[in-house]
């Protein structure tokens, strides 16, 4: 618009209703306690982009529950990799991680105000969290039309990990190959992210 602006002054905000965060606050304490940190992770993107193999969430989120509380979110159509990645836990993790679904946008943008680290890969609940959460941590390819050139969150508390794809014809979204390519970010690197945010958090 040729406005004389910075990034920072340009940048979108969210407002987040203190009744419906309350609500989400006291529903997660009700369903994993309220010790240890609070971590958000995302786990599908209706096929939108490349996602991490459900493989890696699972590691992630079993480390997780493992130094704070795990909240899982996602929509109805999620349901099937939701279910199975909590149907795999320790059972003596599984107390600390719990799962939300068919939340309307304000519970949403409140229940991810609340999260210390969030983790995801391109997705709508992703660019909310960089807006209102402590951090969030965002899987990418550098396949063309996903890179994070053009879809990475603007908020200011963002990481972003980006797999490469040397392939001629990028592997269709949902394939064992875009699988292949995504699994290149490692979850000892997505969760040396996620704890460093919560670490600098803990500390202030």
């Amino acid at each position: 618009m040729g406005l004389p602006l910075t990034l920072a002054e340009a940048r979108p905000s969210l407002v987040v209703d203190p009744v419906e965060a309350a609500a989400m606050r006291a529903r997660i304490v009700a369903g994993i306690g309220s010790e240890g940190p609070l971590f958000g992770v995302h786990p599908g993107n209706r096929a939108s982009a490349y996602n991490w193999p459900a493989e890696h969430y699972l590691q992630a989120i079993t480390r997780l529950a493992a130094v704070g509380r795990v909240v899982l979110t996602g929509s109805g159509h999620d349901r099937e990799r939701l279910d199975w990645l909590h149907g795999r836990l320790d059972p003596g993790l599984a107390g600390r991680v719990m799962t939300v679904t068919g939340l309307e946008l304000p519970q949403l943008v409140a229940t991810l105000s609340l999260m210390d680290a969030f983790l995801a890969s391109s997705t709508g609940p992703l660019h909310i969290a960089s807006l209102v959460s402590r951090a969030a941590v965002g899987l990418y390819s550098d396949v063309s039309y996903q890179h994070p050139n053009r879809w990475q969150p603007i908020g200011p508390n963002t990481t972003i990990l980006m797999a490469h794809c040397d392939a001629k014809e990028p592997p269709p979204i949902g394939s064992p190959e875009a699988d292949a390519v995504m699994a290149q970010i490692s979850v000892d690197a997505a969760l040396e992210r996620m704890l460093q945010s919560v670490n600098r958090c803990f500390a202030a």
